[in-house]
């Protein structure tokens, strides 16, 4: 009796073997294989100037195939919302404008909005932080300069409130 072994493939191959050969094999081809199969998408590295690559190549003989530049996908034209495809962000425009970040899928674009949210919000937060922390020492400055001064701590907190509104009005009647 013959056993039969089971056809070579490029994914029963070792490992060794398998990084030789996607090694040789140029942007595009490297994005189509590693849609083929989780263990190609796990071993297949892949970075937005090879996304370009490729979808530049797709363009050039005439795909409507765009680069998600988020989850690093090439998916079609109808995955895009229309002002993305449309006007100065379009394929209208020159090769050479083509860029990173250029395009994201409907699928990413919540996403990426919530992200670019968040990190306004944290932004914002952050400036808001900075703000109250000058403000306390701008205050705290005007309490020393008060105690150097000679004045009591009632008259002082009379005078420099805790409150996020400036009191830079009462300060400049008071100072020589």
């Amino acid at each position: 009796m013959s056993t039969l072994s089971p056809p070579l493939s490029l994914s029963t191959l070792p490992s060794e073997i398998q990084n030789a050969i996607i090694s040789l094999l140029d942007s595009l081809d490297r994005l189509i294989l590693r849609t083929t199969s989780r263990h190609f998408r796990t071993i297949i590295p892949i970075t937005s100037d090879d996304l370009l690559t490729a979808e530049q190549a797709l363009f050039s003989h005439g795909k409507d195939i765009w680069g998600c530049y988020d989850c690093l996908c090439l998916r079609r034209a109808a995955c895009f919302a229309d002002n993305m495809r449309k006007g100065k962000r379009g394929r209208q425009v020159p090769e050479d404008s083509f860029s990173e970040n250029r395009w994201v899928c409907i699928t990413c674009w919540e996403p990426v909005a919530r992200r670019r949210r968040e990190k306004e919000r944290e932004q914002q937060n952050i400036r808001y932080q900075q703000e109250k922390a000058a403000k306390a020492k701008a205050r705290a400055e005007r309490r020393a300069r008060l105690r150097d001064r000679g004045w009591v701590e009632s008259e002082i907190e009379d005078m420099v409130s805790d409150s996020t509104t400036s009191d830079e009005d009462i300060w400049s009647v008071y100072s020589d």
